[in-house]
């Protein structure tokens, strides 16, 4: 009974703060619910779903969250009630704060962009509205962020596309999206194995043994497959194929979840600006075609031989099973 009455204290004199600060905001401002299904885009890091998320970005008919989708901890592990205090996500609040927006600040070719969103705002519409009921939470805090965020609000948007790794490594997280958002697709994204073990070594530390990487990469391509079979709006993209023919499968992709195709889905952008790419090697505006040889950099010999052959067989099973 105490905590209840805490809590309900707590509400109230967060709206009277919150409340003084943005009556005369929200006057000025039309709030559109965000109720579209989501598009996750999910597989192991350094496999190609911030490409994904960046070349539908400039399209009429998606909304597109800015950066990961953290809403969990570990991000990975989806539940029917979520934490979905963005506002007290370290990187968020960065961002901001600077009002920039970066990808991959440590790197020297990074670019940084502007990125116009108010986190007070976002908190106050979130929690006006705060509810744990599934689906009902979701729409809540998508409806509190974008419309605290510099963004395109209309009703015709069709979908909400966002990237979060390695959820479909837990197959109770992807069960649990898909019992969120029936009417929402996952689009895993699998590279191959060497010119992603180039990748994740150079750029994270966890990954820097080769053989434990490759492990990872197989669970991640294996549960691919098996949510392939399992779900039927479920969408796997060949990462080679999307680099070399990005008109042919991001075509394949607008024709499966029904939108328009758009040449905006040609070129990786931010709030319609191109983007550099957020490569582990030095970056490009366009698609940088070279990220499909970076298994020149391997060494193969320190890699365990039946390891290798069964990435090399999963690798050629995803392609087959790939759009």
């Amino acid at each position: 009974m105490l905590k209840k009455i805490k809590m309900e204290l707590d509400k109230i004199i967060f709206e009277i703060k919150y409340f003084l600060i943005f009556k005369n905001k929200i006057k000025k401002i039309n709030i559109v619910d965000i109720k579209q299904p989501l598009i996750l885009i999910s597989q192991i890091q350094r496999s190609g779903g911030s490409l994904i998320t960046q070349l539908f970005d400039n399209h009429p008919e998606t909304y597109n969250y800015p950066h990961e989708l953290f809403i969990f901890k570990p991000v990975w592990k989806w539940k029917s009630k979520a934490n979905f205090f963005v506002y007290k996500m370290p990187e968020m609040r960065i961002y901001a704060k600077k009002k920039r927006y970066y990808k991959n600040a440590k790197a020297k070719w990074s670019e940084n962009y502007e990125f116009n969103f108010d986190l007070n705002m976002q908190k106050y519409l979130f929690e006006r509205k705060y509810t744990n009921k599934g689906r009902e939470s979701f729409d809540n805090y998508f409806t509190s962020f974008f419309n605290s965020y510099e963004f395109k609000l209309n009703k015709f948007k069709k979908y909400i596309i966002a990237f979060t790794p390695r959820v479909n490594m837990e197959m109770e997280s992807v069960d649990e999206f898909f019992k969120i958002y029936p009417d929402g697709y996952m689009i895993n994204c699998i590279r191959n194995p060497l010119n992603w073990l180039a990748s994740a070594t150079k750029t994270m530390k966890k990954y820097s043994e080769p053989n434990f990487a490759l492990r990872m990469w197989l669970e991640s391509t294996k549960n691919s497959l098996k949510i392939k079979k399992k779900y039927k709006r479920s969408i796997l993209v060949n990462f080679e194929e999307l680099i070399i023919n990005t008109e042919n499968v991001m075509s394949k992709i607008t024709q499966i979840i029904n939108i328009q195709y758009s040449e905006d889905l040609l070129n990786p952008s931010f709030n319609g600006k191109d983007i550099l790419s957020n490569s582990s090697f030095e970056a490009k505006f366009k698609i940088d075609k070279n990220v499909i040889s970076r298994n020149k950099y391997i060494d193969t010999s320190i890699i365990e031989k039946d390891l290798l052959n069964e990435c090399l067989k999963f690798y050629e099973i995803s392609k087959k099973n790939s759009i």
